[in-house]
């Protein structure tokens, strides 16, 4: 009724409504108010309407617009809302009519939200059909008192608006998603490696406990293989130590293979950044290859077998993914940068930016793989759009620029018929609203294409979101910075029954099966 009245005040037209059965005369409402509302909660009747009952509605109607020139009575359309079970093999009264929407309340489930069918038909022509999940008793209720208020955030943190700082290092932080099926979560004590199922709420949980001396130097996950690299001091000098962990779901308690070597570490690798998730590229290490890790500014070494470290003259990463990395590999006549697999290091993808020279470090730079989009920024908030290039020659691919807002970071990208398409998080740390929304710009003028999902009171704490298929996923820290939850979101659905879903990760550590870092020696 809500949305019919909207509708009605947006095109210039009014809003009148009655509810069926009534006990007494039948009243019909201009408007909606909390108080009409709770009149017709209050005289809820313990019998279905009728087709006798509509059509009394409708010359009730009709009576009230007697007298009118026929010339001049308005178009209107007739709307009933009600059940669309069938009762005495008969359709519901509500099914019979040609623009209605119809519920059907499904049966009570133990500890689960009570679900309602909607159909909604225009013309009796179905429009949309689904399922919503009602919130508890209180909050209906409660709603009534204060129906629809804007969302509000605490105060407590608020800032002016910002732009959004110079991206900190290549390595993603607090979580990454490897190998498509893994989310693997930096915990204050250790690393939590949960596998996701092929169906809803299938899920696998490993937890690793770190050592305090141990910082991640690298991490990758190929064929339920969990390769942890670690880097933790060893008298003057530090040891660099490999762990194999086969992810099954057969024990306890796993204890991988381990290979550990003395090396001389530079600063930009021991001074990694807290909660990072640094990549790997493994070149057949186990076999009698070589491992490659990089430090905070994107520097390479590589590990031999003889337990040498060296710094290969390769170029620097710039962006890592979790499972995808970007690196600068211009020549002296064309600059472009290629995408690389971190696993083997295969090409993925290249792109020419519209630049007589590549920066020595962007602002900002996102690449999203279920796309192979690429949009990079040189300033705050000035970015462009490119696709892959398909071409050898030497000439930049075609940009598409867009700006976004002070406290706006960019999560992924896409190019459709000449549009960029922007999936934007407005950072509540940077003074943003606390909410993500889907954009598209086209010639530069940007319009909403969903509306925006809020992240709720705490948006302030929220420090990372990350893509996976069609859920969004956010690192909520406590007020030490320390992660305590992760929320799931499906941002693509935000009305559906599970479209938000908490969870606690130290419940979660504590009851996954433990994998165990093997001592330094």
């Amino acid at each position: 009724m809500f949305f019919l009245a909207r509708v009605a005040e947006q095109r210039g037209g009014r809003f009148e409504w009655c509810f069926l059965p009534s006990s007494g005369e039948i009243t019909w409402f201009k408007g909606l108010s909390v108080n009409s509302v709770k009149r017709f909660l209050r005289t809820v009747a313990f019998r279905e309407a009728t087709a006798s009952d509509v059509a009394l509605a409708r010359q009730v109607w009709d009576d009230a617009e007697t007298g009118t020139d026929e010339s001049s009575r308005p178009d209107h359309a007739d709307w009933v809302i009600g059940s669309g079970r069938e009762y005495s093999a008969q359709d519901a009264v509500a099914t019979q009519e040609p623009n209605h929407l119809s519920f059907v309340l499904k049966p009570h489930i133990k500890n689960e939200p009570r679900e309602v069918e909607i159909t909604v038909r225009k013309a009796f022509r179905e429009q949309a059909h689904g399922l919503i999940a009602l919130a508890d008793d209180k909050k209906c209720l409660s709603a009534l008192e204060r129906p629809f208020p804007a969302p509000s955030h605490s105060k407590k943190n608020h800032r002016e608006p910002s732009q959004a700082p110079r991206m900190e290092g290549w390595a993603p932080r607090y979580l990454t998603v490897l190998a498509g099926n893994y989310l693997v979560i930096h915990l204050s004590d250790g690393l939590l490696v949960r596998r996701l199922g092929q169906y809803e709420g299938e899920t696998w949980n490993w937890f690793a406990p770190l050592p305090a001396d141990a910082r991640i130097a690298g991490i990758d996950i190929e064929k339920n293989v969990l390769k942890l690299v670690l880097l933790r001091q060893a008298g003057e000098k530090h040891r660099l130590a490999i762990q194999l962990f086969v992810l099954t779901v057969r024990s306890e308690e796993h204890v991988g293979s381990y290979i550990s070597h003395r090396v001389h570490a530079r600063d930009d690798l021991l001074n990694s950044r807290d909660y990072a998730l640094p990549g790997i590229v493994d070149h057949d290490f186990h076999h009698g290859g070589s491992l490659d890790v990089f430090g905070r500014l994107g520097a390479r070494y590589r590990l031999d077998r003889r337990g040498n470290l060296l710094q290969p003259e390769v170029p620097e990463i710039l962006l890592s993914t979790g499972q995808h990395f970007i690196i600068d590999n211009s020549t002296a006549s064309m600059s472009f940068l290629q995408v690389m697999r971190h696993r083997d290091e295969e090409l993925v993808a290249r792109y020419r930016p519209a630049l007589e020279a590549m920066p020595v470090r962007f602002h900002d730079m996102v690449w999203s793989s279920d796309s192979t989009k690429f949009a990079y920024a040189q300033s705050a908030g000035a970015w462009f759009a490119l696709g892959q290039s398909a071409s050898s020659e030497a000439y930049a691919d075609a940009e598409l620029p867009f700006q976004t807002h002070d406290g706006e970071r960019v999560l992924s990208i896409n190019i459709k018929n000449n549009e960029v398409h922007a999936l934007l998080w407005s950072d509540a740390r940077i003074g943003g609203e606390g909410t993500i929304e889907a954009v598209r710009y086209r010639d530069g003028t940007r319009v909403r294409t969903t509306r925006p999902i809020d992240l709720g009171e705490d948006a302030d704490r929220i420090v990372r979101i990350a893509q996976r298929n069609a859920k969004l996923l956010a690192i909520k820290v406590g007020l030490s910075g320390e992660p305590k939850e992760m929320i799931s979101l499906r941002y693509k659905r935000p009305n559906a029954h599970n479209a938000r879903e908490v969870f606690d990760l130290t419940a979660i550590a504590d009851e996954a099966m433990l994998l165990r870092v093997k001592d330094a020696s």
